[in-house]
């Protein structure tokens, strides 16, 4: 005759911490790889933070244990005090003489009762020029606000802007407390010359109708005594030329030369078989 007895044990349990050196490396550093050769042939609890930034990723890494791993997450997971910029929004190129807005987008978590001020700045080499400057008032757990300023885009190049806001007491990361960004600013201004046979009233007026597009840089000059380089203009006004006392056969030259565009004002001084 067959008898079955079953005889249920206690299980024992054994909880151990690793105080050597070969798991931890530090808050920074955690290097999973090394779990990997203790863990053979045992029923095993990992125990840990699982943010790895040293070694092979744990996810897509064959480990060779034949036994169970349980794990338990570790950690502080209550947010930190932390104020920082989530986006920054800019032109990547303006004009010279134009204004273009900066959009930043502040975050702050756990600083509810503080202050902070939110500082713009231009960088030119080891000059730093404070452009604008606003305080912030956090009033609750998860803050959010939208700050906006125009800046005027007053020298060309590529412009170094810095944006930052000063640190709240108990704040443990200032890294993301500061933003730089860059704006090409182009001078894309054209050059118009108004070339005359002889003073007359008609070139103010003209001078100040053209000058009201501040695109629009104007200079007066005179065919007699004009001694500049004519390539650089985008358009040359000839004002009651070519006269009697004035042949503008070579300037048209070049004028036609560098495919710059011109138009003629004719008046009482103007020699119209000349043009």
């Amino acid at each position: 005759m067959k008898t079955i007895k079953e005889d249920t044990k206690r299980p024992l349990i054994i909880i151990a911490s690793d105080k050597s050196e070969s798991i931890a490396e530090g808050e920074k550093k955690e290097n999973l790889d090394s779990y990997n050769q203790a863990l053979d042939n045992l029923g095993n609890d990992l125990n840990s933070k699982f943010v790895f930034n040293e070694g092979s990723n744990p996810l897509y890494t064959t480990y060779n244990i034949h036994a169970p791993i349980y794990t338990i997450a570790m950690g502080d997971t209550l947010q930190k005090k932390d104020l920082y910029f989530q986006n920054i929004l800019h032109n990547k190129i303006a004009f010279l003489g134009d204004k273009f807005p900066v959009q930043a987008d502040v975050l702050a978590f756990n600083c509810v009762g503080s202050n902070t001020k939110i500082t713009l700045e231009m960088i030119s080499g080891s000059i730093v020029k404070k452009l604008a400057e606003e305080t912030i008032n956090v009033n609750s757990l998860s803050f959010f606000t939208t700050k906006t300023f125009n800046i005027d885009a007053n020298q060309s190049g590529v412009i170094r802007y810095r944006l930052s806001l000063t640190g709240i007491a108990g704040e443990q990361n200032l890294k993301n407390n500061v933003k730089e960004f860059f704006v090409e600013v182009l001078d894309a201004r054209q050059k118009i010359l108004l070339l005359a046979n002889a003073p007359h009233p008609d070139l103010s007026a003209l001078k100040s109708i053209i000058s009201e597009n501040k695109n629009y840089d104007t200079e007066i000059a005179y065919s007699n005594d004009f001694k500049g380089n004519i390539s650089k203009y985008n358009l040359v006004i000839l004002h009651n030329l070519p006269s009697e006392n004035a042949d503008i056969t070579a300037l048209v030259t070049q004028l036609n030369k560098n495919n710059i565009p011109k138009i003629f004002i004719v008046g009482l001084q103007t020699s119209l078989p000349k043009i």
